[in-house]
């Protein structure tokens, strides 16, 4: 396989793996808040009425549904235009029977817009907005309408979403993007490693084989304790930066931990991989930092197809290496 088809192929996987994660989030927020709106219900209505009641059931049980049938929340759970008109309706019955404009639940309304309000599209958004206003414009026309009320209603949701867009989905990206990254040497972090890991050993990887290489640097605590850990901070961020200039575009580089680093060789065997591997421990040592480098080996799938005891046998012949008498 090519190798940009293989980092495309890859980079699909991952977006899928993300998308599922946000589809279930938006369902279970979906349950959630609709269970809570129940119990205030109860809370503070002195009279209960009966058909309200039943429509909230009958909305619950649709919300669930939802959540607990992958297929639904495929459809209903992820920003696009079903989801949009799906969640309008619910906070529409619900106004509807408990109030119109009136209804304690009209802010709900704002519930669809921070569903688009978290993703990196703002035409989307602007378009859930304008949906958002033909609902409410609906429910104030069958309900009596307030014209100052339907625009205090219509600014107020318009305002939260584009503000939640404006902090919170530049706030999430610039979180996102420091949690994957290591702060030191600008390599992918532990979580994202074993993330990656997930991914590659999953029956949708395009990668059907690779060679693992964990990494760590002899010494480098007496390092640290003889020269300060500027210069072992230094030590650190020259080795990322040898292992990326040389190692191919399509390897991946990740800062375990520590003075440990992790490799990952797409479609690389173990012999090939011990060739890299000796390439790679002697720039490490031409740095200068220190005078030996212990690394191990282990390949997927022939050795492990499990990604956890794949690190653990990489880490072990690691170790090994380290410490000779131990092996």
């Amino acid at each position: 396989m090519d190798m940009k088809n293989m980092e495309n192929n890859l980079k699909l996987i991952w977006q899928e793996k993300t998308k599922l994660h946000k589809e279930k989030l938006i369902a279970r927020l979906r349950f959630l808040v609709l269970i809570i709106g129940l119990i205030l219900y109860l809370l503070i209505e002195p009279a209960y009425d009966l058909k309200f009641l039943a429509i909230l059931a009958l909305l619950i049980a649709y919300a669930g549904m939802i959540l607990f049938f992958p297929p639904l929340h495929h459809i209903l759970s992820y920003p696009n235009l079903a989801t949009a008109l799906s969640d309008n309706a619910i906070v529409f019955i619900l106004c509807y029977f408990s109030g119109g404009l009136a209804s304690p639940f009209i802010l709900g309304f704002a519930l669809p817009l921070l569903i688009f309000a978290v993703h990196p599209s703002r035409q989307k958004l602007f378009r859930a907005v304008a949906l958002s206003w033909g609902i409410i414009l609906l429910l104030a026309i069958l309900t009596g309408f307030h014209p100052r009320t339907f625009v205090h209603l219509a600014a107020t949701i318009s305002v939260i979403a584009i503000f939640a867009n404006i902090l919170i989905y530049d706030e999430i990206r610039s979180l996102t993007s420091a949690a994957a990254k290591d702060g030191l040497t600008g390599l992918y972090t532990h979580k994202v490693f074993f993330d990656i890991l997930h991914i590659l050993t999953s029956p949708k990887s395009p990668i059907k084989h690779f060679s693992l290489v964990m990494i760590d640097l002899d010494d480098f605590k007496k390092l640290n304790d003889e020269k300060g850990h500027l210069v072992g901070d230094q030590a650190l961020k020259d080795v990322a930066q040898a292992l990326l200039h040389h190692l191919r575009d399509s390897d991946m580089v990740f800062r375990y931990g520590g003075d440990e680093f992790a490799v990952i060789l797409p479609e690389v065997g173990y012999n090939l991989a011990k060739n890299i591997v000796e390439r790679l421990r002697q720039a490490i040592i031409n740095l200068g930092y220190s005078k030996s480098v212990s690394m191990g080996i282990a390949v997927y799938p022939e050795e492990e197809d499990n990604p956890y005891f794949l690190v653990e046998l990489a880490d072990k012949r690691m170790y090994a290496e380290k410490n000779p008498t131990k092996k």
